[in-house]
């Protein structure tokens, strides 16, 4: 699966696609051709490829022409408490703490421990609520309609997610 940006009639759609779809006892590429390999300038030398989507089976995501405008706050909230424990993670193994490292203290790991599962929790429901909004989006609203009324609204949630990751910081 990927997350592709698209040209819509509106303006430029996120799109959640598989790369490969079934054919007739086999696989193939889900319409995706490679246009072009470029070589990207900066501190790293990375490859960049132009892709060129032709038939390609994909899903919507958000509304036509917003792209990711409101979700790609909530995650990137939640990437930057990722690097965060990243982080904490590695200090923690060099900085010299009474008898030790910083890594041995039973107090200190309780609480890496504590942040790890509550961002997992929140990496979890976060995804879970972009499935579900995808869900409803495609006009299936089965049972899944009435999982979506445990979310708040768009608004509120992204409110609710900077205040998260705010209250998320250790003095």
């Amino acid at each position: 699966m990927a997350m592709m940006l698209a040209q819509t009639d509106k303006g430029l759609g996120a799109f959640f696609a598989p790369i490969r779809r079934r054919a007739v006892g086999k696989y193939e590429l889900n319409g995706v051709r490679i246009q072009r390999l470029k070589n990207k300038m900066g501190n790293k030398g990375l490859p960049t490829t132009e892709l060129k989507l032709k038939g390609t089976r994909g899903w919507m995501i958000g509304k036509e022409g917003n792209g990711l405008k409101k979700k790609s706050a909530i995650l990137s909230a939640l990437g930057f408490w990722g690097r965060a424990l990243s982080i904490s993670r590695a200090y923690t193994k060099t900085c010299n703490v009474r008898d030790g490292l910083l890594q041995d203290s039973p107090q200190h790991l309780r609480w890496m421990a504590n942040q790890t599962v509550d961002y997992w929790a929140a990496f979890q429901l976060a995804f879970f609520g972009v499935a579900l909004l995808g869900t409803t989006e495609q006009g299936r609203h089965g049972h899944d309609a009435r999982a979506q009324k445990l979310f708040p609204p768009e608004d509120a949630a992204l409110k609710t997610g900077s205040v998260r990751s705010v209250e998320g910081v250790r003095a």
